[in-house]
């Protein structure tokens, strides 16, 4: 910061927005805890173009890119990542009164709002995966996804070829390329883009050809430049091992096991029936038995029938007379 002005910063914690006075250290209006210590080098900082709010973000840190201003609701359309700090500038897509900085692909204009710097050389476009938004900037490595944000591409041979710059995403691409390997932008008019490729991801090995057209692919690619054909640079994992096999030795032991538990059991069951036969409350459970009861009062009635026609018989035996004689008599009785 070249000179000290006021600026309007949000807090996130009491989601409030107040002026400060512009320096390392940032504090909260409301309870003084500290939103920056080295403003704004160090930690992550996003600008509001239409309503000129400071705010700390957790952009970096797994927070993908909202799609609208906290303070103001705007609809966020473009953004600007500066090479000098680490102040993400984003705007929206009308102008509101006032404004005074605005966003394209040259930049930001007049300067960055954070440090004031005028970014130097080439703007590119470049897709964070990251933040998963495009971001302009200068910088030849991305802040937040560490990745190059400009693409340098090489035949497979290893020769540098005539090269021409997408106007979208401004990545350098081989001059008979029809369409920019980094974010398929139509590079010829003359290619009718309706008839070749697809947008179906395919396996595609380092340095390989396209898998719809032939055509070599450079290793860094993500599209064909012949065809537009969606690529995919890295090889398709391993299947996953098979389940290990059990040893003859372990089935035979789990074999042996289940067979010792089998016996254990048939003989417990043998034991237990044998010894019911002279076990009291065997017996009374099999007198509680319905059946039984029927069976026994029936085999006790025919005892008592028996042993009443006995008894009548022997009392209605007739006399012998005393003239017959006395072996006959011994014999009839």
């Amino acid at each position: 910061m070249t000179d000290k002005k006021s600026i309007r910063v949000f807090c996130p914690v009491h989601e409030a927005a107040f002026e400060v006075e512009s320096g390392p250290k940032i504090l909260c209006e409301i309870t003084g805890h500290a939103l920056s210590t080295q403003f704004p080098d160090s930690e992550v900082w996003e600008y509001c173009c239409n309503c000129a709010t400071f705010a700390p973000s957790q952009l970096g840190k797994g927070e993908k890119a909202r799609p609208y201003c906290f303070t103001c609701q705007t609809e966020i359309s473009t953004r600007f990542a500066c090479s000098n700090c680490m102040i993400l500038s984003f705007e929206g897509k009308g102008k509101s009164k006032g404004q005074m900085y605005s966003i394209s692909d040259q930049g930001i204009v007049p300067a960055c709002p954070g440090c004031e710097h005028i970014s130097a050389g080439s703007i590119v476009s470049h897709a964070c995966d990251e933040l998963d938004a495009k971001i302009f900037t200068s910088r030849e490595k991305c802040s937040f996804c560490l990745e190059n944000t400009r693409v340098d591409f090489v035949m497979p041979g290893g020769a540098p070829a005539d090269t021409i710059v997408c106007q979208n995403c401004r990545a350098v691409n081989p001059a008979i390329a029809a369409f920019c390997g980094k974010c398929k932008y139509q590079l010829r008019s003359s290619v009718d883009i309706t008839s070749f490729g697809t947008d179906d991801r395919r396996t595609q090995l380092l340095g390989s050809l396209c898998p719809n057209c032939s055509t070599p692919v450079p290793t860094n690619s993500d599209f064909c430049g012949e065809c537009g054909q969606a690529v995919k640079s890295s090889a398709p994992p391993p299947p996953p091992p098979p389940p290990p096999r059990q040893s003859t030795g372990e089935s035979n032991i789990l074999k042996e096991a289940i067979d010792a538990g089998k016996s254990a059991y048939y003989a417990e069951k043998e034991n237990a029936t044998a010894g019911q036969l002279g076990n009291p409350t065997a017996i009374a459970n099999i007198l509680k038995d319905p059946i039984a009861k029927v069976i026994g009062i029936g085999v006790i009635g025919i005892i008592l029938f028996i042993g009443l026609i006995t008894a009548i018989s022997s009392k209605s035996r007739v006399p012998l007379p005393m003239s017959i004689s006395p072996i006959i008599r011994s014999r009839m009785l």
